[in-house]
């Protein structure tokens, strides 16, 4: 027997638990190959954890991304695409919970890397560590930790249309900030 669209979009608890019985081990399958794809070794409680979000996520909103892959009866690619974007967050953040600052920033600890020549790395660190909150976060992750726009957004949350802009008055800030300095050093 068939699971019809309408008793999912009308909340019949039967059709949902049909649903999930009939795609769970496939979505299970599909976290452990991309977890795997990226070289990152997955226990089962993490696969069943992004199955959850899955599930979750095809329900939020009144279930319109459910509505949406039913209506055009691409459920199973839906699957395939939520599956692999859910195990690339949980590896990036995975992967930004377990860099320290040390690792992240030489000057709180850890050995500082190869700086180009002429480059001050303790001075220019110390610049960005005085910018606010979510400006410094996107210098950090864009220019030391050299994400894209769309890693960034899926790492912090940050709209990808928000990142360049306020990469920019970052920027603006951080030359306003090193030019101030060096006219008081004159």
């Amino acid at each position: 027997m068939t699971i019809q669209k309408a008793d999912l979009l009308a909340d019949d608890p039967v059709a949902w638990d049909r649903l999930v019985l009939e795609h769970n081990a496939l979505l299970k399958g599909l976290a452990r190959r991309n977890f795997s794809k990226y070289g990152y070794q997955a226990d089962a409680a993490v696969c069943e954890d992004m199955c959850s979000q899955i599930w979750h996520q095809l329900l939020m909103n009144n279930r319109r991304l459910l509505r949406t892959c039913l209506e055009e009866d691409r459920l199973l690619p839906m699957l395939h695409t939520l599956a692999r974007n859910r195990c690339i967050d949980h590896i990036r953040k995975f992967r930004k919970l377990s860099y320290s600052e040390e690792e992240l920033l030489p000057e709180a600890g850890g050995a500082p890397p190869e700086p180009a020549p002429g480059l001050r790395t303790d001075w220019l660190l110390r610049h960005i560590r005085s910018l606010p909150g979510r400006e410094r976060e996107l210098i950090e992750l864009f220019y030391l930790q050299d994400l894209s726009y769309r890693e960034i957004h899926q790492v912090s949350g940050i709209p990808e249309n928000s990142i360049g802009p306020t990469l920019k008055r970052a920027l603006k800030r951080l030359r306003k900030q090193i030019e101030s300095e060096e006219s008081h050093a004159k």
